[in-house]
């Protein structure tokens, strides 16, 4: 047998080195496994989450019930098919992401609308003219526009509302709710100081004024608190679809009002009221009040006609009163005999 060129210490050591190698080689395969395997659950608990999203199905059931030895043969095919996956939900969240902005921004819009109504409203006052009441605010608020965040602030406030208002179900109903709910979480939610006090026109009180959500009145005050806020709910309906300061309020006719109000400071006050908002009151009545008929100056009668032949409704003609009420030395009002 022919010498060995390397001696016997040498070759021992040559082996003892590659023995090492194998064993730390097997070591690391074995880590590499693990980790594969370890890498390969969060794969599949990953795609298990996907499982309720009909695009995802079909191919998170088919990767996470391939065998682990299957899945390595096949990891490039999966890698592929995921990536692809990964691409359309990127390119949807982004989209998601722009209609967020969208809505984000229409919300800002609408409480920038909010905000400018509210102002307008605080605004209204009863015409100089009328006794006790005389350049009082219909509405009082303890909102500051000063207060709301700004920019982009505002824009993160709403946008949190959005997600707020999704996440609860809690989804307002309504244009005008939607707008409530959202100033009310951008002035700082339900803890926010945010009140509206509405006029009382009662006399011999030192505050005329009372929270909106507890009205306390009586039959001719509640009355006319009535007509003076929906005068200047009429203005600001018309101002907004108008788009124009000082539309006309429309008209509104009053059924028998001096049944409840028939004092000549509450009558002045609404007819005052009416004509600063561009309201037309139409007052119906078939009381003798000489005194509440006093305010006006032009009358119409309304008496029953005919009855239709077909609806069977009574047909009301309409005719011009001559009506004089003249005053007394006691400041009441009669007919003349």
């Amino acid at each position: 047998m022919p010498n060995l060129p390397v001696e016997r210490q040498a070759l021992g050591r040559l082996v003892d080195h590659s023995l090492r190698q194998v064993k730390e080689a097997s070591t690391a395969e074995r880590a590499a496994e693990n980790d594969a395997q370890s890498s390969w659950e969060n794969v599949r608990g990953a795609l298990d989450t996907l499982k309720d999203l009909a695009k995802e199905r079909r191919l998170a059931e088919f990767v996470a019930g391939s065998p682990f030895a299957v899945a390595l043969a096949e990891a490039p095919s999966y890698i592929i098919q995921i990536d692809e996956r990964i691409g359309v939900i990127t390119a949807d969240l982004e989209q998601f992401a722009d209609s967020t902005r969208i809505v984000v921004q229409s919300l800002v819009n609408l409480l920038a609308s909010a905000i400018r109504i509210l102002n307008r409203a605080a605004q209204a006052k009863v015409p100089h003219g009328v006794p006790k009441f005389s350049g009082l605010a219909v509405l009082k608020t303890t909102f500051r526009a000063s207060d709301l965040p700004v920019e982009t602030a505002r824009e993160k406030s709403v946008e949190n509302f959005i997600y707020d208002i999704i996440g609860k179900n809690l989804i307002p109903a309504t244009g005008p709710e939607l707008a409530a709910k959202l100033l009310r979480h951008v002035s700082g939610g339900e803890a926010a100081r945010f009140g509206i006090k509405i006029l009382k026109p009662k006399e011999g009180q030192s505050d005329f004024y009372m929270p909106i959500d507890r009205v306390t009145t009586s039959g001719g005050e509640g009355l006319t608190t009535a007509i003076l806020l929906y005068c200047v709910l009429a203005q600001l309906r018309a101002e907004e679809a108008d788009n124009r300061k000082g539309a006309s309020g429309g008209v509104l006719i009053l059924d028998n009002p001096f049944a409840k109000a028939n004092k000549t400071v509450f009558i002045q006050a609404q007819r005052q009221m009416a004509a600063a908002m561009g309201l037309q009151l139409i007052y119906a009545t078939g009381l003798k009040d000489y005194n509440a008929l006093g305010q006006f100056q032009r009358f119409w009668r309304l008496r029953p006609a005919r009855r239709g032949k077909a609806s069977g409704r009574i047909q009301v003609e309409i005719e011009p009163a001559d009506l004089q009420i003249e005053e007394q030395p006691d400041g009441s009002n009669r007919t003349p005999a």
